[in-house]
This record gives C-alpha cells, structure tokens and sequence, in this order.
C-alpha cells in the first residue's frame, strides 16, 4: 500500500469519527449536518473506488442511502460510520492489488519512486513494483560483478537463492571495469543486512530504492486517467482520455485534496457528458500562488432549459424568474441539486460538484465553469496555496 492510498484511509477514518462524535452530541441531525455528510460520504465513495477498495465504496454508497431515508435515527447513523470506518481500516490491500494486476492500461497507482529509478521499467515491471511494494516488499537494487571464468555458475547460483527469498523483478547490464556485472531489481520482504547476508560471497553494492515522501502531477493524473478509464469501460462508453501535467513534486495533503476533486469532476463528466463516446482532457496547470486543475470533455454540454425547469421543479426559483446563463449554469453546484433522471452507485444525487465546491473555497480557491450545447463542457479549480 502506498503513501497515498495510507493518507486516504487514516484522514477518511477521521473525518467519519469527527461525524460520529457530532452526531452523538446533537439533539437533532440539522440540515448543515446532513449536508457535510452526505458530501463527505460522497467523498470517501468515490475516492475508494479509485484506489480499488470497492467494499468501502459500496459501504460509503449504502450510507448515502441510508442518510436519504426519512426514519433515520442517531444511532443507526453512528453505527454506519462506526462500520465504514472498520472497512477502510481493514482495507486488505489485496483490493488494490487486483486492481492493478487486472488493468490493461497503465500502472494504476502511483509508485512514489524516483522517476529516474522507473523510467528504467516497462510497465509490465511497473506493475510487478506495485504489486510487491503492495505486499510489505522493500525494493533493492542490487549491482553485483563476476570474473568471466566463473560468470556462469556463480550468476545461475545467485539467481536461484534471490528468486527463492524474493522476487527478481529485472535484471540490467552493468558496467564493471572488465567484470561482467548486472543491476538486479530484487523485491525483499526483510531489512537491508540480511539481504547483505544472502549475497555474502557476492561482490557488490545494494541500494535501496525509498519512496518519495510525495507524489508528483503526472503521478497523480495518470491515478486519475486509470480510475476514468475503468468507469468509461463499466458503463460501456469509448471515452479517449489525455492527461496533461509535469512532475512537479506535490505533497500528500494536496495530493489527497487534488485526488478527491478530479475524482467527483472526472465521475460527473463520464457519467453526463457522453452519450457513447467522446474525449475527456485532464489537465494540472502550476500558478505562482497555487494550482490549476482543468476538467475538460467534448460532450453533449449542460442543458440550460433542463437546469431551468429543474429548479423551477425544485421551487429553487419562479417559473418568471429570468437568470443569465452563468447564473442558471451555477445552479449545479447547489447542494442536492441533480437533473439525472436515475440514481446510480456513481452519481445522481447532486453532491458531487457541491463536495468540488466546498472543497477547492476550503483550500481558498473557486470553481469555474464553461459550458456550450453540443461542444462541450470545461470545469477549472483554483487551489490556492504557497509552494
């Protein structure tokens, strides 16, 4: 389990105790309340499914549910957080693992290593990383040489012992002043000395290869462009999907926050922007004073008349009432506001773009959004914060 996937599920266990206690505490569940639950239950449903904990994301889903029914009592409400707060403690990492073994696209999760350490992999090996790094496995590279008179034997020897006490992952020539030497990437399940103990009759230098103490963009959208991915297959749509993003190194608290928001706009786009098929751009764009995330799809575009006579339905407004189209296009963001004719375990509860709103005015950014019938829509955040 990586850094990230770890953050996810020890700040998602906090916020649902934070909920618990308030929730104990008031005489009545308030409107205010329900709200914020019901976003951070949208939340944690989304973002577990893109890191491959589908049991808390159905968890998360069933909550949802539960909160929208009118016999709801504290009680069951605190049992449901006590229960979703269980299954993302126990998140076997087993989850994510099938995820990405399963994937026909690229590397599912972020690896957090340096890229110059994976851009020696083809993705295949990338996978086999994750998979072993997902299991407790430290990864080592390990630089071994050998006299050419006795190369043989002694590399079949040293192959045989590794790949019985862990997983050689490649092997790569390396260059040994007249020696012929290999870089072996070995995944090891125990401590640096006593992999030093199981090559004691090699000679050579073994490193091992720490993960970043943060994630970079790119890292960050191509999670993203995976989980977009396998929804776009779930619900049978051909959906091309760019990301565009450089390595700039971003820490696990905005890591966390930049997830969670291109994971409700990504959800909202594939689910409403295509009929069948289209094409879908992620973009994130470094400003001197924060951070810009760019959702973009060539879609049918929002239907300003849908949205109108859905509030009108809502009595959000009077059928005389007249609204520019910036005012009528604002009113997705307006808490349980939906035009989705069916809900879904991925959206139609009018949450989603209201947990984006929320969350990018906390982090002191906003939320554009830019629409035209039948080319397309464009969502962008502002994050706000110092480098």
């Amino acid at each position: 389990m990586n850094h990230l996937q770890a953050d996810f599920l020890k700040r998602s266990i906090a916020v649902l105790e934070n909920l618990a206690k308030r929730a104990e505490t008031e005489k009545n569940l308030s409107p205010e309340f329900v709200r914020e639950t019901f976003r951070a239950l949208h939340t944690i449903k989304g973002t577990a499914r893109t890191f491959g904990f589908s049991n808390s994301s159905k968890i998360a889903h069933e909550l949802e549910n539960l909160l929208s029914g009118n016999d709801l009592s504290k009680e069951t409400l605190v049992k449901g957080f006590a229960d979703l707060a269980n299954s993302l403690a126990k998140a076997d990492k087993s989850e994510a693992v099938k995820s990405s073994a399963t994937s026909k696209k690229t590397t599912p999760i972020p690896l957090n290593f340096d890229h110059d350490f994976l851009e020696k992999f083809s993705e295949h090996e990338k996978k086999i990383i994750f998979n072993e790094t997902a299991k407790g496995k430290k990864i080592y590279l390990v630089n071994v040489s050998f006299e050419m008179q006795s190369f043989a034997a002694e590399f079949k020897s040293l192959r045989e012992k590794m790949s019985e006490n862990g997983e050689i992952i490649a092997v790569f020539p390396y260059n040994q002043n007249g020696k012929i030497g290999f870089q072996i990437c070995f995944a090891f399940a125990e401590a640096k000395q006593n992999l030093d103990k199981l090559l004691e009759k090699c000679s050579g230098e073994i490193i091992e290869q720490k993960p970043l103490s943060g994630n970079s963009l790119d890292e960050i959208l191509a999670q993203i462009k995976t989980y977009a991915e396998e929804l776009a297959e779930e619900l049978n749509k051909q959906v091309e999907i760019e990301i565009f993003a450089d390595k700039l190194p971003i820490s696990a608290e905005k890591s966390g926050l930049i997830i969670e928001i291109l994971t409700h706009l990504t959800r909202n786009a594939l689910d409403h922007a295509f009929a069948s098929e289209g094409k879908l751009q992620i973009t994130a764009e470094p400003q001197k004073d924060g951070l810009i995330l760019t959702v973009k799809d060539n879609g049918k575009g929002i239907d300003i008349e849908k949205l109108k006579n859905t509030a009108i339905k809502k009595k959000l407004i009077s059928p005389d009432k007249i609204l520019t189209t910036r005012e009528l296009i604002d009113l997705i963001f307006i808490y349980d506001f939906s035009t989705a004719e069916t809900l879904t375990e991925i959206s139609g509860r009018g949450i989603g773009l209201n947990a984006v709103k929320k969350l990018a005015e906390n982090a002191g950014g906003f939320v554009h959004v830019k629409s035209h019938r039948k080319s397309g829509t464009t969502f962008e955040v502002f994050l706000r914060y110092e480098k």
